[in-house]
């Protein structure tokens, strides 16, 4: 099976990202959000 490489338009390549990281990026939003 091959894997295909995703990349932009000029051809960067796009790092994988797991849920875990959405979480804790949502996670700092909200941090920043009650903040104000």
């Amino acid at each position: 099976m091959e894997i295909k490489k995703l990349e932009t338009k000029k051809n960067q390549p796009i790092k994988m990202v797991s849920h875990q990281e959405i979480y804790s990026l949502h996670g700092m939003l909200e941090q920043l959000n009650s903040v104000t």
